[in-house]
């Protein structure tokens, strides 16, 4: 991250010798080293939030001062775009009067922004004029430590009073200490009752007994393979397939499904989708595999989803696949396209 409060060129230096140093480990094995860089926003109810955003062009310099010296085989640069961050800081310490902008800014053609090759910048600077509203007044202006903020009528938890002191101590180069094992920082997050730290508590030495013997595999239930067909339309288009996955798999756990788990220290639910479905396309007829752990009857399992899946997403058919078939893999698959109208492109726009 490039632009926190009291950073200097010698900061990024620092920086770029240590992505050097790893690159030079990863050198001999020919491994490609990815260096991800974003800008700082302050965020309110933090220490930060007085904190100014270095301007635009001071973070075009950082970036090209890192890049710069950086130019090595096997080592990719990759930045989060300035414009963006400064957009961020302005919305995340505007006030009320910046719903004018986004709603003009949204009334303008601005969608998506948070996807770079869909953020027009003029949008929002048309937008901002037209308020005659500066951005910078929210991203680049120091706040004063007495001044009103936007959002000191919201509550977090934390003490006004004592994110002063951590900003004080954070422009001073000085460390908090764990409230768990040292002492209470006073925050007025707890109230030492109903709300208090969580300490870690040591268990007692000793040998641990082994786990019990392992069910034989032929006591267990045989898992059950379904074949799930489901539609997916109206708003439901926009989501991406990672948001399509995470949508079936909050489903089944809504639902209560007895669902398989793949292995791993980062356990899914095992769906099997035939075909990722591109990006604002409608389809009636798409195909995921479900793999339970316990035997339920397909009916059952049709509308225990159904009712748990959002709106655009239906299931249309759920049937069993007898055990000893292997899930298809990816295939051609043949589509019936239908062309919109230029009125109903329109409402799809304005919608």
């Amino acid at each position: 991250m490039i632009g926190l409060p009291t950073e200097t060129d010698t900061d990024l230096e620092a920086l770029c010798d240590l992505c050097l140093q790893v690159w030079k480990e990863a050198k001999p094995s020919r491994s490609s080293v990815n260096v991800s860089i974003s800008t700082f926003v302050p965020k309110p109810m933090t220490p930060f939030q007085w904190a100014p955003q270095i301007p635009l062009e001071e973070v075009r310099r950082r970036l090209e001062f890192i890049k710069e010296r950086l130019k090595k085989p096997g080592l990719r640069v990759k930045w989060h775009d300035p414009q963006q961050s400064v957009l961020e800081a302005v919305l995340a310490r505007g006030d009320r009067r910046l719903g004018a902008v986004i709603t003009r800014a949204w009334r303008l053609g601005a969608r998506f922004d948070g996807w770079t090759e869909q953020f027009r910048a003029e949008l929002w600077q048309q937008a901002f004029e037209e308020a005659a509203l500066d951005p910078a007044f929210y991203a680049q202006r120091p706040r004063d430590e007495a001044e009103l903020l936007p959002w000191d009528h919201l509550s977090a938890g934390v003490e006004r009073d004592f994110l002063r002191k951590e900003w004080h101590k954070a422009v001073a180069g000085e460390a908090t200490g764990d409230c768990r094992w040292e002492s209470c920082t006073r925050c007025g997050v707890c109230d030492h009752k109903t709300v208090q730290p969580v300490l870690y508590r040591e268990e007692p030495g000793g040998v641990l007994e082994a786990p019990p013997a392992a069910v034989r595999r032929s006591g267990r239930s045989q898992p059950t393979l379904l074949r799930l067909v489901y539609e997916k339309t109206g708003r439901a288009r926009y989501y991406g397939q990672l948001e399509i996955s995470r949508c079936f798999e909050r489903a089944i756990r809504r639902a209560g499904l007895p669902a398989a788990y793949s292995a791993g220290y980062h356990p899914h639910v095992k769906l099997s989708f035939v075909q990722a479905l591109p990006l604002g396309m409608e389809s009636e007829v798409e195909e995921v595999y479900l793999t339970l752990v316990e035997p339920r009857p397909a009916a059952a399992v049709f509308d225990a989803l159904n009712r748990q899946l959002p709106p655009g997403l239906r299931l249309r058919h759920a049937m069993c696949v007898p055990r000893r078939q292997p899930v298809p893999p990816r295939r051609l698959v043949r589509y019936q396209v239908s062309h919109l109208t230029a009125l109903a492109v329109q409402s799809i726009v304005q919608n």
